[in-house]
């Protein structure tokens, strides 16, 4: 089978130090781990040379770099193919994994609404290392980095890495850097918690559904037919500022407030809250509730952040949880033995099925069969759900 690439998108530059038949290599050897399987038929050197404007000679030492790299061998006198070693070639001798960042790694760690960073982490690196490849960390450019900046560095990721792991974004558009980055269709691509809008970068996310069910099994038990909903955002979608990626996390109210319509349980308007953005500002929104008598039995609240200020606040205001009124939570990612009723996203097993997402995109391409993957919530019972106020046990 013959290649279908655009040869033309291989920069070389005589002001480089590499001589050009060695940047031609790394062009094509960018081409052949991103795209080609083996045998495919790559140009006779005098095609390549014509389509490039170069010698015929630089072709054909480029051509020879790439045989001892095990990439390509010869089929005929005058044309080459890509090794059936191709892959085993490329792994070779210590390849590694980079985890791209979107800040300083103790600020990430830091930070209450990236709690579920350092477990993610922690399963990309044991499964890099069940693979026997190694990981990096990295901190993109600077927002204001130039675009030669911006090219060496999306270069030089590209050929000491097997693949990138990206842990969220960094808010903020535009970025061209995180732009220029995933654009790199010749480095496989994995994003944990959000599908990205370039259709050669993979995810991998949270499946809503089986946590959801699970309480809904739950709320049907303990006699509740009616449900409130606190959302982070002023809607129930939110784009933020990052418009690279959707992130799950963004549209997870909309998900859910369908999930359990669906099934029966109501979501009435009126006891929905918007914008809790801070413990004040969830505290003021629950006092209008009260005073306004649009309190439901209970609040499934956006993340558990949100789900610890609504039980501060309720309290605050003179009423117990769950006696008066359940709370539920969503991350699953226990504080102070608080013992809180939530969902549970596994942040491990998606950090470990990120680095098996990218040997997936290197040995076999990516396509949209394959191109995110879902991994299973779980209902967490704690003791912030209690049966609905004024039912008694069946």
């Amino acid at each position: 089978m013959k290649t279908e690439w655009n040869y033309r998108e291989i920069k070389l530059d005589r002001k480089r130090p590499e001589q050009l038949y060695y940047q031609l290599a790394d062009g094509l050897g960018r081409l052949i781990r991103s795209h080609a399987q083996p045998g495919t038929l790559l140009p006779s050197a005098l095609e390549l040379s014509a389509l490039l404007g170069i010698n015929r000679a630089t072709v054909r030492k480029a051509y020879g770099e790439l045989v001892k790299r095990q990439l390509i061998e010869r089929k005929s006198p005058y044309r080459y193919q890509v090794s059936a070693r191709k892959n085993r070639a490329v792994l070779d001798p210590f390849p590694s994994v980079g985890i791209i960042l979107p800040c300083r790694f103790s600020a990430l760690l830091a930070n209450k609404e990236s709690i579920g960073a350092a477990p993610c982490i922690k399963g990309i690196i044991d499964s890099a290392m069940e693979h026997k490849l190694s990981t990096v960390m990295l901190e993109l450019p600077d927002f204001d980095a130039s675009q030669t900046e911006i090219d060496v560095y999306c270069e030089s990721l590209t050929k000491r890495l097997l693949g990138l792991v990206h842990i969220g974004g960094r808010d903020h558009f535009p970025d061209r850097p995180l732009e220029a980055v995933l654009r790199t269709r010749e480095l496989p691509q994995v994003y944990i918690g959000g599908v990205p809008r370039m259709d050669n970068v993979g995810a991998v996310i949270e499946d809503n559904t089986t946590g959801i069910r699970e309480l809904i099994g739950q709320l049907r038990e303990m006699n509740h037919r009616e449900i409130g909903i606190m959302l982070q955002f002023k809607d129930w979608e939110d784009l933020g500022p990052n418009r690279y990626l959707e992130y799950s996390m963004r549209f997870r109210g909309k998900i859910i407030r369908k999930l359990l319509e669906d099934s029966g349980i109501r979501c009435p308007d009126r006891y929905h809250i918007f914008d809790c953005g801070s413990y004040q500002s969830t505290l003021a929104k629950l006092k209008a509730k009260i005073q306004s008598g649009d309190l439901p039995a209970v609040y499934w609240c956006h993340n558990d952040v949100v789900a610890r200020w609504a039980i501060r606040a309720l309290n605050e205001l003179g009423l117990r949880v769950p006696q008066d009124i359940s709370v539920v939570g969503y991350d699953g990612l226990t504080e102070n033995d608080d013992e809180l009723t939530t969902i549970s996203l596994p942040f491990y097993s998606m950090g470990h099925r990120s680095v098996t997402l990218l040997l997936d995109f290197y040995e076999h391409g990516i396509a949209e069969k394959n191109r995110i993957s879902y991994s299973k919530t779980a209902f967490i019972a704690g003791k912030t759900l209690t049966y609905a106020v004024n039912q008694t046990k069946k």
